[in-house]
């Protein structure tokens, strides 16, 4: 399931350089036999030309033993590639006519809270709101246990919604997890077997399943603790149901993927220009797009405990490149690096293994705290059981290790972190590296920053805003305390660091108010993960 820190909030478009030939794709033999060696990779890469394979060979040991390697007809799990799969048969049912992508969730799951201000599109897109069930902090305790659809769904029944439905976007397998559902209720058919029948039968995916116990070759989910491969944690296939439990092999999806970029699985070409409709942001309908060495991609990656994948696809380069590998720590994001540097006959940089070291708890606590990325959207630092995380706003913890006494790297993706120190040691902010990119972000003070303000400053900023239509946010004074209210959410407390701006204890949101010439408020901005609304208040 998702990992990546995602900064960008739309798609990028570029010039594409053009498709290039006769390309010595042996040169990214060393890099990753250096992958394989750092422990930096284990699985299986391929990558085509439109309808020829010119690169497609097995890393790494396919077991823990590692008495089998990894090959080109190794099957691996595929985490929430399987999200495009669901979308797909979706759409499917959309075409024939038998569900509308505005249909409210409350038409086939109508106990669902406020299901029925969410819509399918809201679903497809991500941007429901609505909880996702793998950040709950009991995980671990249910993860390998089998459960029932309507079972995880009753674990984020009682969590409110993040944002109103369609204003803004949020990963979350909740989404999936309830496409499936509606799948099943609207097709008649369980779930296997819908995709079975309709998806992997027509696109010729004889390796491709759900029911793991089918695959002859699945290699086994593997992590790296000090520098050694170790089993990895096991995940019951129904946790991840609609959102990630396909299994498959390389060879497979590049054979989806054709079918997919051909419109192959539907009747009408529409339905696949609906389907990979940006219009709205980077994350379409079970499909997303992003960009690797300036090249923009279409296609989705994965992750789950022991495996790891991507399935990108360039469309001006023509290019299909799928890597799955079958250890959550493998750098995926290197590796499809380093296979567009080849493709466009560039240098590849041999990895040089990252060595962490350890650190004194108390030059670790010299970290702690929540950076700001951008206004609403922060990366926290914490410690956890001597070890040290980041997580930003709204996604899932990942440890980050010590390789210098300022500098921190991650094992399960490719970001780097170099904090800046004042001269008592203390951090003063990071700069975050990710995909060739970097962002600085200024620690927030640790402190409560806020200030005592007057009844009456308070209450000029009473009134109900319009976030948008028929979803607002009602500001007013109780208690001689400030809060908030959108529609159908609970309230919240805003605490004034300022007489106009606010921000809020653990939810990640930030409210400035803006007043006339008169000292009335008539606007205010709202910032919650990444993302600005603007709203006026109603009546002027």
């Amino acid at each position: 399931m998702k990992k990546c820190l995602t900064l960008s909030m739309a798609l990028i478009m570029s010039i594409f350089l053009p498709a290039l030939f006769a390309q010595d794709y042996s040169k990214l033999d060393p890099f990753m036999a250096k992958m394989v060696e750092d422990k930096a990779f284990t699985g299986t890469v391929l990558f085509a030309k439109g309808d020829s394979i010119v690169y497609h060979k097995g890393f790494g040991p396919a077991i823990l033993s590692g008495t089998a390697p990894n090959s080109i007809e190794s099957q691996y799990l595929i985490g929430s590639i399987t999200k495009t799969f669901t979308a797909v048969g979706i759409m499917q049912l959309y075409e024939e006519g038998k569900l509308s992508l505005s249909d409210p969730l409350s038409k086939y799951i109508s106990l669902f809270p406020n299901g029925e201000k969410v819509s399918i599109r809201d679903l497809l897109t991500h941007r429901s709101g609505i909880k996702n069930y793998t950040e709950l902090p009991d995980l671990m305790a249910w993860k390998g246990e089998e459960i029932k659809p309507f079972s995880l769904l009753d674990k984020v029944m009682d969590y409110p919604l993040a944002f109103e439905p369609g204003s803004m976007h949020m990963y979350s397998n909740t989404n999936y997890l309830l496409l499936g559902i509606i799948l099943e209720q609207v097709s008649g058919m369980e779930y296997e077997k819908y995709v079975t029948s309709k998806i992997l039968k027509p696109a010729g995916m004889n390796h491709t399943g759900i029911n793991r116990k089918k695959a002859k070759q699945l290699s086994e989910g593997l992590s790296v603790e000090d520098q050694n491969w170790v089993q990895a944690d096991y995940v019951d296939p129904s946790v991840p149901f609609s959102a990630g439990n396909l299994y498959s092999t390389t060879g497979d999806l590049y054979s989806f993927s054709k079918a997919f970029f051909n419109a192959e699985f539907f009747r009408d070409k529409a339905s696949y220009e609906l389907m990979t409709n940006f219009d709205e942001g980077f994350y379409a309908l079970g499909i997303y797009a992003e960009q690797i060495d300036e090249q923009v991609y279409i296609g989705h990656n994965g992750g789950i405990d022991g495996y790891s994948s991507a399935w990108y696809y360039f469309i001006d380069l023509d290019l299909h490149v799928i890597i799955l590998s079958n250890s959550f720590d493998s750098k995926i994001d290197q590796v499809a690096d380093a296979v567009i540097h080849v493709h466009l006959e560039k240098e590849i940089e041999i990895p040089q293994p990252k060595i962490a070291i350890s650190l004194p708890i108390k030059e670790l606590e010299q970290f702690v705290g929540a950076y700001q990325i951008q206004r609403g959207f922060d990366l926290n630092i914490f410690l956890d059981r001597n070890s040290i995380y980041a997580q930003a706003s709204g996604q899932d913890a990942f440890e980050i290790f010590a390789d210098s006494d300022s500098s921190f790297f991650a094992k399960a993706t490719d970001i780097e972190i170099i904090f800046q120190k004042n001269q008592s040691g203390r951090a003063q902010a990071l700069t975050l590296y990710q995909g060739g990119g970097q962002t600085v972000a200024p620690r927030k003070t640790e402190e409560v920053k806020a200030i005592e303000l007057t009844l009456a400053e308070l209450e000029v900023l009473e009134g109900i805003y319009e976030l948008q239509a028929g979803f607002d946010l009602k500001v007013f004074v109780e208690n001689e305390k400030l809060y908030g209210q959108a529609t159908g959410q609970e309230a919240f407390e805003l605490i004034p660091e300022s007489r106009k701006d606010f921000f809020t204890n653990g939810l990640g949101i930030e409210v400035s108010f803006i007043f006339d010439e008169n000292g009335e408020t008539n606007k205010l901005s709202l910032f919650q993960g990444g993302g600005k609304i603007d709203a006026r208040k109603k009546g002027q």
